[in-house]
């Protein structure tokens, strides 16, 4: 999944809203969408980040699957996000452009 740019129908269920540039890598502000049943967790990756895994939140039975946070940003770069739904895993990506730096 990290690996591929593939989309399948299925996968557009999962989505980020961020800006397409943020001005503070210490404040990129994100949000996840899925809209798929049964989601047990959201993973947030920061691809170019020394330690590229973010977040990872479990979410109880039920929840909406929706997260929104601030994340910090090495440099320019992907940000990949992670469903696990049942027994399914799907991602989406969207690049953001950093100007100034939040973490080496």
């Amino acid at each position: 999944l990290l690996g591929t740019d593939a989309t399948t129908a299925e996968q557009k269920k999962v989505w980020i809203k961020a800006d397409d540039a943020a001005e503070d890598g210490a404040q990129v502000r994100i949000e996840v969408h899925a809209d798929l049943p049964d989601i047990e967790s959201i993973s947030i990756f920061a691809v170019k980040n020394p330690i590229p895994l973010i977040a990872n939140f479990k979410l109880e039975p039920g929840t909406k699957g929706f997260i929104a946070t601030k994340i910090k940003m090495a440099e320019s770069g992907e940000v990949v996000a992670v469903v696990k739904a049942g027994e399914t895993l799907l991602s989406t990506r969207k690049r953001i452009k950093v100007t100034a730096g939040g973490c080496k």
